[in-house]
């Protein structure tokens, strides 16, 4: 639900596309991939007062359902952020994606994508009566903050940049979400600001002493600004952004209105100039309410160590469960499961120094397997025989598919096998017997329970007779499945608008369902021994292990921080995972005599009253059979267009007018420059389109480029049409992209005082001449060619890893300018980047390239070009390796073209210090992380014979630069060795990103 990062991903896209280049795509965008949508959707449409809403099969009850919710919200939370939008506002929904979610980007009018897929009972999203509520008005309220605008930055924006500029995207991520789930939470009976689970992080906080300590993992006010990665990592904006706006809400807790203000706040900062509208946060705050955010972040500090001071004397007044620690991580180890042996207890791991895993611990020498990464998926079973271990975890069932499946693993062998496809399975349960699995699946919006015969000694078919064996109301969201015997089977289930969770058993020969615990509380993460059940309620505010046999339930833990995901040991011995600060810990309790005591259901006083009507269930009444099939004509007007002014001492100015567009699907995009070049009085442009309906992807674009060089007076004129196929296949952490293409080109040179045609000069940097450079495509016509290149990456990288730790990337490219003569110009490209953990963040990389250009038939000079690396460029934009061109180290003063040349080079990467914090509350500059890194290169020259070696080292600080910009400053030292070929001691200074 992160609005403000895809605004940068395109932003970025847009202004680092140079109209003096070739561009591969369209601005370097492409709007399905940014969006998690799939080329192959087909889509129907329907339009209400305010709203457009695209939908892809089977998603027409979702799509009224959330209609109605957006009318709703924006009749509520319009008035109250005072801001109107201007047109009907798109929401594309589609569900292609079993990982629940949704993104606001009001620049460039795209509006909002909603996954149709229900979370997960563990997120904290889970918590709300109407999860498709929830995110709409989370959603919303986004996009009713960020795409206000005002004053100048209202007319003169629009009238500049169109639809691009929205000041309040790059404002800090905690003002944003914070404010989302303070109305998410306002609007609603429950809502995160009310969950057990916000509660208990900050119960752990304070047992532990983190809350607003300056420790290696406390949490202050200046590291809610940024990026913070220690549990509760991605959560930290969520929950300290909805306490600091409601602390600002108590402030008129005696008015009728009390966020009004928060309009206000929104209006005001809508005025502002991105980015540098942080510097005025507190200048906006303390306008209207003559606080700072410093002093609103003191008050939740001070009522949050009275509120759960209290909650804690409480539960050890009653007498704390004891825990023992079975397995611990340093962010999260949930779901676990214990074979019946005694011998294995299996467990999902996300770790900070790691990627999230399958973990199996041994009991009985202590020994942790680390398996296969493990992409979401809690459940877990154990066969009879404790020799096979059933789990599920989100794959890339194709390159726009993400869904969720079964699998099993052999202990022995460790031998992985997927047993369902296309199923959107997770959750996996075992009968008693082990001949029957259970699991949840997904299916538009509402999840089902299903059951198979389970044969894992059949090679084709382990799953037998699959069966749907509960199909709820639409939208509920049913989880955690368990056998209570071979016949009956226990879940949870949360109906549509209802604030509470019930646990239900079905026996399996009938289907019949009846309730097990339905109390109007949050039952959750049913498990049984000895058919006695055991749940996860939060009656007494605190999420804690409840059991079941006849009558009421009996609270059997009283733990401080919460409780979830029971399990039991071989022994008998209940288990689960248990909250602290570092994460969720996985533990054996001991229960005591416990009795309740009396916290309310919320366990936050501090949360807003709901708004009345707000709680409604609105119906429009829509029919299926009035949508419309989906026209992209009605989409495609430019979205963003941008002046762009470049000058550089050789190449003289540039003045261009730049435009995008795309429909709202992001099937048709395109792009458009027309540009003025002052030094040689010529206009260049081009014209890019993309068409992505499924695979391949067809980019078509027509060129006209100038290129300029006063040290060689001359310019260059390149003319050409293009088209390109490419297909990429993704995968969960990689990717492969082929791409073949096809284009003729029209190639001149002209001397730039007369602009009389000439042959196009180059600079000997070993003879110290300029000379021209005998190249057929500029004495032609006409050239016609093909290119064609293959690009893999597959890369993991860890939460607190400052670059990629395994993997690698590789490139292969080659480009024929074809001569109708006789000869032609061959261009070709080897690129491989290895990554290799040495452990604790310390990383070899391993590059080797092949750059090359050649003439069949001529051994004389061609256009592949050299490039010492230039200490004088501050903004370092990477590498710049191209099949035309390559940048070494050492060598500034070196360049020219060359047939071809080699590349090795092997560079140690190693962490210095972590900071992860701001430099002051509020200020807009977040350090992250410093790390060196020493080198070794040579490039190679087979023409003369020539080796160019270098070395060198550097330090790295990796920040968050205006809190949105991630932004690397980078300190380093270059030496090359062959002084006698231009090699030099250079110390520079750098910036780079990957947004720059």
């Amino acid at each position: 639900m992160n609005p403000s990062l895809p605004a940068l991903l395109v932003l970025a896209s847009l202004f680092s596309t140079a109209p003096t280049a070739r561009a591969q795509g369209v601005g370097g965008l492409d709007f399905i991939e940014m969006a998690g949508l799939s080329p192959y959707n087909r889509y129907k449409t329907f339009e209400t007062e305010h709203f457009r809403f695209l939908y892809t099969d089977g998603l027409f009850p979702f799509t009224e359902k959330a209609a109605a919710h957006y009318e709703r919200v924006n009749e509520i939370l319009g008035p109250i952020l005072q801001w109107k939008p201007r047109s009907k506002v798109t929401v594309l929904i589609a569900e292609n994606d079993d990982s629940a979610n949704g993104f606001t980007l009001p620049n460039l009018r795209v509006g909002m994508v909603l996954i149709a897929t229900p979370p997960e009972t563990w997120f904290s999203t889970s918590y709300t009566e109407d999860w498709i509520k929830l995110l709409v008005f989370h959603e919303y309220t986004h996009f009713l903050n960020i795409d206000a605008t005002a004053g100048v930055m209202d007319w003169g924006a629009k009238i500049l940049f169109g639809d691009l500029i929205r000041p309040n995207g790059t404002l800090p991520p905690w003002m944003l979400e914070g404010l989302a789930v303070y109305f998410e939470t306002r609007t609603s009976k429950l809502g995160r600001g009310r969950s057990p689970y916000y509660e208990g992080i900050l119960r752990a906080m304070v047992r532990e002493e983190r809350l607003d300590q300056p420790g290696p993992r406390g949490v202050t006010l200046d590291r809610v600004m940024g990026e913070y990665p220690y549990f509760p990592g991605g959560e930290v904006p969520y929950l300290f952004g909805y306490h600091l706006w409601q602390e600002l809400a108590k402030d008129f807790a005696g008015n009728d209105n009390p966020e009004s203000v928060m309009g206000e706040i929104s209006m005001k900062g809508a005025a502002h100039v991105p980015f540098l509208n942080q510097f005025q946060i507190n200048g906006d705050v303390e306008h209207f309410m003559k606080r700072d955010w410093k002093s609103y972040w003191d008050s939740f500090v001070t009522a949050t160590f009275q509120r759960m001071e209290a909650q804690i004397q409480a539960v050890k007044k009653e007498g704390e469960t004891e825990a023992r620690i079975l397995a611990t991580t340093d962010y999260q180890a949930i779901g676990g499961a214990a074979s019946k042996d005694g011998r294995f207890l299996a467990y999902t791991e996300s770790t900070l120094d790691d990627r999230t895993r399958l973990i199996v611990l041994d009991l009985q020498n202590g020994k942790k397997n680390r398996f296969t990464e493990k992409v979401l998926g809690a459940g877990l079973a154990f066969t009879p025989d404790s020799k096979t271990l059933i789990y599920s975890a989100l794959i890339r069932e194709s390159s726009y598919n993400r869904h969720s499946e079964l699998f099993s693993l052999d202990l022995e062998s460790g031998n992985e096998r997927q047993l369902t496809h296309q199923g959107r399975a997770k959750d996996p349960a075992l009968s008693p017997d082990g001949s029957t699995l259970a699991w949840v699946s997904t299916l538009h919006g509402t999840n089902r329970i299903e059951t198979a015969t389970l044969d894992l000694t059949d090679s084709k078919a382990p799953l037998k007779n699959i069966r749907t064996l509960v199909i709820p109301k639409d939208f509920a969201i049913l989880a955690n499945p368990a056998f209570s015997s071979n016949q009956e089977l226990a879940f949870s289930s949360q109906e549509i608008e209802r604030p509470s969770s019930e646990i239900k058993r079905v026996n399996l020969k009938t289907g019949a369902v009846k309730d097990l615990v339905s109390n109007g509380w949050m039952n959750r993460f049913p498990a049984f021994r000895e058919g006695k059940l055991h749940f996860v309620s939060n009656q007494t505010g605190i999420d804690n292990i409840y059991s079941l046999q006849t009558g009421a339930p009996t609270r059997v833990t009283n733990v401080i921080t919460g409780a979830a995901f029971p399990f039991f040991l071989s022994n008998g011995t209940l288990a689960g995972s248990l909250l602290s600060a570092d994460g969720w810990q996985i533990a054996e309790f001991n229960p005591g005599n416990n009795k309740p005591f009396g916290l309310k259901k919320s366990a936050n006083p501090d949360a807003p009253t709901p708004l009345t009507e707000a709680l409604k269930s609105p119906s429009l009444g829509l029919k299926e059979d009035a949508s419309l099939k989906y026209s992209p004509l009605s989409s495609l007007a430019p979205r963003a267009w941008w002046p762009l002014f470049q000058s550089s001492s050789n190449q003289g100015s540039l003045l261009s007018l730049n435009a995008l567009g795309f429909d709202s699907t992001g099937a048709h995009q395109y792009a458009l420059t027309l540009g003025y070049q002052f030094a040689p009085h010529v206009i260049d442009g081009s014209i890019q389109y993309r068409l992505s309906i499924g695979r391949p992807i067809l980019d078509l674009g027509l060129d006209s480029v100038s290129t300029t060089s006063r040290f060689l007076s001359q310019y260059r004129q390149n003319q050409s049409v293009w088209a390109t196929l490419s297909w990429p296949v993704l995968w969960i952490r990689s990717q492969l992209r082929p791409s073949i293409g096809v284009f003729t080109e029209w190639n001149r040179a002209f001397d730039l005082s007369t602009h009389n045609r000439i042959a196009p000069r180059y600079f000997d940097p070993v003879a110290n001449t300029i000379s021209p450079m005998q190249d057929f495509q500029y004495s032609l016509p006409r050239v016609h060619g093909f290119r064609g290149s293959l690009d893999y990456s597959s890369t993991r990288s860890t939460p607190l890893g400052f670059m990629p730790e395994l993997g690698g990337e590789y490139s292969l490219a080659v480009q024929d300018r074809l001569n109708p003569d006789h000869d032609s110009l061959i261009q070709y490209l080897a690129s491989f980047k290895q990554y290799i953990g040495l452990g604790n963040h310390h990383v070899l990389r391993t590059k080797t390239q092949w750059l090359g250009a050649n003439r069949v038939g001529d051994s004389s000079l061609s256009r592949s070009e050299l490039s010492g690396k230039n200490p004088n460029d501050l903004l370092d934009r990477g590498e710049g390796l191209g099949i035309n061109k390559m940048v070494f180290r050492g060598y500034a003063d070196f360049g020219g073209y060359t047939r071809s040349a080699g590349l090795a080079a092997l560079d140690y990467h190693f962490p210095i210090a972590k900071a992860f914090g701001g430099i002051s509350d509020t200020t807009p500059v977040f350090l992250k992380q410093v790390h060196g890194f020493v080198f070794g290169e040579t490039l190679y020259l087979p023409k003369s014979g020539n080796f160019l070696p270098s070395f060198g080292g550097g330090v790295t600080l990796d920040t968050q630069m205006l809190i949105q910009l991630p932004i690397s400053i980078n300190l380093e030292f270059q030496n090359g060795t062959r002084k006698d070929l231009g090699g030099a001691s250079l110390l520079f200074l750098s910036i780079g990103s990957a947004l720059l």
